[in-house]
């Protein structure tokens, strides 16, 4: 996977729009903050087989030539490149608040077809999205 940007940190993920806490038009910023449920599968101790279910905080700031925000639909299938950042803080009675979140630079809306593959749906070409990845619990 290739370093996007100059960023220290960099993140791609794939899932599906859960919830949208905030639309741009209700944000003096213009900003776009939603959840991205990112599905799992690994292996237990015990051999079975268990699949778990991410939550993942994203970001879309206005202006991102590629982060165009009305690709960001209810259940929509997204491809998201961007970065980390924490914007966690301590408010006035010492609770903290907010957390690490994806700062989208690039959104790709996706379909999965009838044959098992997965296209990007502005340009056709068919993606490659490791869902076999298996990661042993420790």
């Amino acid at each position: 996977m290739a370093k996007e940007k100059n960023y220290n940190n960099y993140v791609e993920i794939v899932g599906n729009v859960s919830t949208i806490y905030q639309e741009p038009a209700n944000n003096a910023k213009g900003e776009m903050r939603f959840k991205i449920a990112n599905h799992r599968t690994y292996t237990k101790k015990d051999g079975t087989k268990a699949e778990e279910t991410d939550f993942l905080n994203v970001l879309v700031r206005p202006g991102r030539k590629w982060a165009k925000q009305e690709r960001v639909v209810k259940g929509n299938f997204l491809r998201i490149k961007g970065h980390l950042e924490n914007n966690a803080y301590q408010d006035k009675e010492g609770n903290w608040k907010g957390g690490i979140e994806i700062n989208a630079d690039s959104i790709v809306e996706l379909k999965r077809r009838e044959d098992g593959k997965v296209e990007n749906t502005e340009t056709g070409e068919v993606v490659t999205i490791d869902e076999n990845v298996e990661i042993a619990e420790s």
